[in-house]
């Protein structure tokens, strides 16, 4: 059970991370703030957050299964995590 949550939880982790990567960027904060400009600053904290989204993400998995296979699954991992945002 708990190796279920472990990988269900790197991949919204992930997931978070290219969402936060999105919203870097000028056209997907428009889709998502309408006419409201994006703060002073926003962009390199999103950025930063998408990052440490990915690094708890890595940690997750190789706390879970180990460098050999964890490398592994965390690059499918971000595969989907990629395709589904």
């Amino acid at each position: 059970m708990v190796d279920a949550v472990l990988v269900v939880g790197t991949l919204f982790a992930a997931y978070l991370g290219f969402a936060t990567l999105a919203l870097a960027s000028s056209r997907p904060w428009h889709h998502f703030a309408g006419s409201r400009p994006r703060p002073h600053g926003a962009r390199r904290l999103l950025v930063g957050a998408s990052i440490a989204f990915w690094t708890v993400s890595l940690v997750l998995i190789l706390f879970r299964d180990g460098p050999a296979f964890g490398v592994l699954l965390w690059l499918t991992q971000m595969s989907v995590a990629g395709f589904l945002v």
